[in-house]
């Protein structure tokens, strides 16, 4: 039987939650932080027929990782739009994720009609029809709905059904391939995964194999999830099991750095004794950044945030290493007014004890936030242009593996199965001839 998968997506708190539970009847917000918040912060999943799945997602700018997580491998994308707002911020960030994912069709809802006068709701159809012109969405079907009051529901559902219809099968690769959506505890049960099967089949009583464990690479890979934004401090609390007693490091996941001395500069960083090493770059706009000011002994004197007058040119990366004093450090500090743990509190006690010291990506070097659509797309260009220039990929796992001789030719073939035919794989199978020269 062909499985469907519809990912809705939009602007937070426009009704995404509400409408999936108006065409299912099920409440897809399952965290006692959400039910308390009142907003979507992990995806969730529901049912509209046996074969057609609706993945929920996370509207807030702060959730844009999880929204990503359940938009990745869906055949069919359910735009939102509240009637009372509009078009907003995460409508056209959502819109461009969707676009970059190329997914292939899509559909519009336009939620809390009940709460539009007729002039207004045709202003943002027309704004709509604007966004969209040109685009993947050009064609897609637009149904007015309140999920409040259940309007426009039934439209709703035949539309969807409809659109799975055209929805062609799969390929199926034939080993057993799933994407990890969601890991919890259920009572009775044990520790239960979700996510979607992109090829293959399973059967009772076989094993499976988890990636990333680390074991394919020759290392050993654990983590543990922020249920909701704490600061990145909380990160040291979190993992404090993790750590045991050794040093640390940090890296923002939105972060790309490159560098031809990169390597040994993080090597030697990882071997700090005493205090807190963070990594600096040289930046033309220092007012957009959080800068540092150091000494000539590459010592930060002081650390501001957004200076609006010239203080320095440094700005601080997202890449910090720790002695095992950060677990200590980070259990001491106090949330902000955002009710969250700051970097720059951490930061501060370490330059208290006179033991902040700077590291720097260096000329030639790049430091890049891949944070926004925008900006992901000038980090996949930057390193689109190396990679078809140079002709090497930038951080192939196994081939760093392979060159630190965590694994060796056996495993690299192991994974050109897995992968299957591809680019990537091609260019693992070059790896493997290039090394028995």
């Amino acid at each position: 039987m062909k499985q469907t998968v519809i990912g809705l997506a939009g602007h937070i708190d426009h009704g995404k939650t509400a409408l999936v539970k108006a065409l299912t009847g099920i409440n897809t917000d399952h965290l006692s932080e959400e039910k308390k918040r009142g907003m979507t912060i992990d995806i969730g999943f529901a049912f509209l027929t046996d074969n057609i799945t609706l993945i929920d997602v996370p509207g807030h700018e702060k959730f844009v990782k999880n929204m990503m997580a359940g938009v990745s491998s869906i055949d069919i994308a359910l735009l939102v739009v509240a009637a009372d707002d509009g078009i907003m911020p995460q409508t056209r960030e959502h819109f461009e994720i969707l676009n970059l994912l190329n997914i292939p069709r899509t559909v519009i809802a336009i939620n809390k009609v009940d709460l539009a006068d007729a002039d207004w709701l045709e202003l943002v159809e027309l704004d709509l029809i604007e966004m969209c012109k040109g685009t993947f969405m050009e064609d897609s079907p637009m149904v007015r709905v309140s999920a409040e009051k259940e309007l426009g529901i039934n439209e709703l559902r035949k539309i969807l059904i409809e659109q799975s219809e055209l929805v062609p099968e799969k390929n199926d690769r034939g080993i057993f391939r799933q994407n990890v959506d969601r890991v919890f505890s259920k009572k009775g049960y044990g520790t239960v995964v979700t996510g979607t099967v992109n090829s293959g089949k399973l059967k009772v009583g076989e094993k499976v194999e988890i990636i990333p464990s680390g074991k394919n690479l020759g290392i050993n890979i654990k983590y543990i999830e922020q249920s909701h934004p704490r600061g990145l401090p909380d990160a040291f609390i979190l993992g404090e099991k993790f750590i045991g007693k050794n040093n640390v490091a940090l890296i923002l996941g939105d972060n790309f750095f490159y560098g031809q001395f990169l390597t040994d500069k993080l090597i030697n960083a990882s071997k700090i004794k005493n205090g807190a090493r963070v990594f600096l770059h040289k930046v033309k706009k220092p007012q957009l950044f959080g800068v540092a000011k150091i000494n000539s002994k590459n010592k930060i004197l002081g650390i501001k945030e957004k200076p609006k007058k010239y203080y320095s040119d440094f700005a601080i990366t997202g890449l910090y290493f720790f002695d095992n004093k950060v677990i200590k450090y980070s259990k001491d500090l106090k949330p902000s007014k955002r009710r969250e743990l700051e970097i720059t509190d951490l930061l501060k006690k370490y330059h208290k004890k006179n033991q902040l010291y700077a590291e720097f990506i260096g000329r030639g070097g790049a430091w890049l936030d891949a944070g926004s659509i925008e900006d992901y797309y000038n980090t996949s260009t930057f390193v689109s242009t190396i990679e078809n220039r140079q002709g090497f990929k930038i951080a192939c796992l196994e081939e760093i593996a392979l060159n630190n001789k965590w694994i060796n030719k056996k495993n690299v073939l192991s994974a050109i199965k897995f992968y299957g035919k591809c680019n990537y794989s091609q260019y693992l199978s070059t790896l493997i001839k290039q090394s028995s020269k």
